[in-house]
């Protein structure tokens, strides 16, 4: 089945020197390795789907040989739906009970 619409969460790196303060915001925008903003959408995007090795925990039980196998996971997208919603995380919750809002200043097209 095909949803018409497509919900993704996505992480804010916490950044306490960008904050959306006019132009020293773009003045002061870091940019990662590849050149592109680290709070632009399509870092938020890339961090999202980025492949994660999975931990100790969390390892995979082959059925061939009966041993935890080390493996990775990663979200990709075959079809995009004709709607979709980002929500930015915009809360980090260090310690249990506190939040901290993060400020960043988010670029998108």
């Amino acid at each position: 089945t095909f949803d018409p619409f497509f919900d993704i969460s996505l992480d804010l790196p916490s950044n306490p020197e960008t904050s959306p303060s006019g132009s020293e915001a773009a003045t002061r925008q870091r940019h990662n390795m590849d050149g592109q903003q680290d709070n632009s959408l399509y870092s938020c995007l890339t961090r999202f789907t980025r492949a994660e090795r999975l931990s100790v925990g969390e390892k995979l039980l082959c059925n061939r040989c009966g041993t935890y196998q080390d493996c990775t996971k990663q979200l990709s997208f075959a079809q995009l739906p004709p709607v979709l919603v980002f929500h930015l995380k915009r809360f980090e919750h260090a310690t249990p009970g506190t939040m901290t809002k993060i400020g960043s200043f988010v670029w998108f097209p």
